[in-house]
């Protein structure tokens, strides 16, 4: 999960691109491909991992 501290751009997640700007809480999915693009100089973000405990060795 991201929490969008500042800025703005488009953020790439599973194939479906939205924008985004400060407040915006995005959700991915574990495994999932996403990525920011075209992002301003000031973009900040949190980022927040969570799971069930073990869950970073699974494939």
């Amino acid at each position: 999960m991201y929490v969008i501290i500042s800025g703005e751009g488009n953020f790439l997640n599973n194939g479906e691109s939205r924008t985004f700007g400060p407040g915006d809480v995005l959700f991915v999915p574990a495994g999932v491909e996403h990525r920011f693009q075209n992002f301003s100089a000031d973009f900040a973000t949190w980022v927040i991992f969570y799971g069930p405990v073990g869950c970073e060795n699974a494939k």
